[in-house]
């Protein structure tokens, strides 16, 4: 007995004939689903309870539409449509993201030193893919494509995410937190960073479609499982999120959650947003993402570059993970990170 794919229903009607395959079409009396003969499988029939009710006239809601990460609900009074997504986290999470990249330098045409002096040329110099590709030509006589350096710039992000996770950290009682924007595919989001005070090691990350309490939350949790524990003082600028964050999680996340006022006070936001300054030049160079998941490589990479690779002044010509505890084995930093 033929029935409908969506709601298990067995009352259809012929819906004329798919013009491409010449297949009969059918149509679902109840949900309306259109569907060919062997389209999608059976599925009981199943009351949601949970269903909102319509904003505009406090009626009952029907599934209009069903995909995998969203349902387009309908009111049968009014007609007003509108999605309730069901987007899990690991979906977006740029932890997930990152675990189908490439986890060693196996099967590769290339050597794990002409893969990494690529990577290196893009993030350290600021170089495009083709600049790189030009480069490898004149100087070695080596032919990669441009779109290889790109490929391998977002294949190795997973493994240098790898490399540095466990890796033991001496992060001192206070850290800043704070966000910028950037654009992907013309759409803003926003990075969420956690630094340390005295190192200035990024301590954790997040990547979130919006500016809320939420992605704020779980940068700080993210901070806090990679250092081990609880900050004493949490500084944040005067934003509405944080504002939020003290007055009602402030003793979960940290023992003290400090306001700055102003630039010129003792303790101040100063350092994490001259950070974002470093990490918007390098952004204004790479003329914007076209994807989630490239965004995400991207960051990956530069998050470590600036941890375990780039020297600053303020601290000695020392990167922030030697400060913290991890030393060069290699006169190469980007080698001696796959030296332990």
């Amino acid at each position: 007995m033929l029935k409908c794919p969506r709601c298990n229903s067995k009352e259809l009607y012929k819906f004329g004939k798919d013009p491409v395959t010449g297949k009969q079409k059918y149509q679902c009396l109840k949900c309306k689903r259109q569907f060919r003969i062997g389209d999608g499988y059976g599925k009981e029939q199943i009351k949601h309870p949970w269903l909102p009710k319509c904003p505009k006239c406090a009626k009952g809601l029907d599934i209009y539409k069903w995909r995998k990460h969203f349902k387009r609900l309908r009111c049968k009074s009014c007609n007003y449509k509108f999605n309730v997504y069901t987007i899990p986290e690991e979906v977006l999470d740029y932890i997930s993201k990152l675990s189908f990249g490439k986890t060693n330098f196996q099967r590769m045409r290339y050597s794990k030193e002409i893969i990494l002096k690529a990577i290196r040329l893009c993030y350290e110099f600021g170089l495009s893919s083709r600049d790189i590709s030009k480069n490898f030509y004149f100087e070695f006589g080596i032919k990669v494509s441009n779109v290889t350096v790109y490929q391998w710039c977002k294949k190795f992000a997973a493994l240098f995410g790898q490399h540095v996770e466990d890796v033991k950290l001496q992060l001192s009682k206070t850290w800043h937190i704070d966000e910028t924007v950037i654009k992907i595919s013309g759409k803003k989001h926003w990075i969420f960073a956690v630094l340390d005070r005295k190192s200035r090691f990024v301590i954790a990350w997040y990547l979130s479609k919006t500016r809320s309490t939420d992605a704020a939350i779980k940068v700080i949790n993210l901070a806090i499982k990679r250092a081990g524990f609880k900050p004493n003082r949490l500084v944040s600028d005067r934003h509405g999120i944080y504002q939020e964050l003290k007055k009602t999680i402030k003793p979960k996340l940290a023992k003290k959650f400090i306001l700055v006022d102003k630039f010129a006070d003792k303790l101040s936001n100063n350092r994490i947003e001259r950070f974002f300054g470093t990490l918007k030049a390098r952004y204004k160079r790479a003329r914007g993402f076209k994807s989630f998941y490239s965004t995400c490589c991207f960051l990956t990479i530069y998050f470590i570059y600036y941890n375990y690779f780039r020297p600053h002044s303020s601290l000695g010509l020392q990167s922030p993970a030697e400060v913290v505890g991890f030393k060069a084995i290699l006169p190469d930093r980007w080698l001696s990170i796959f030296s332990f």
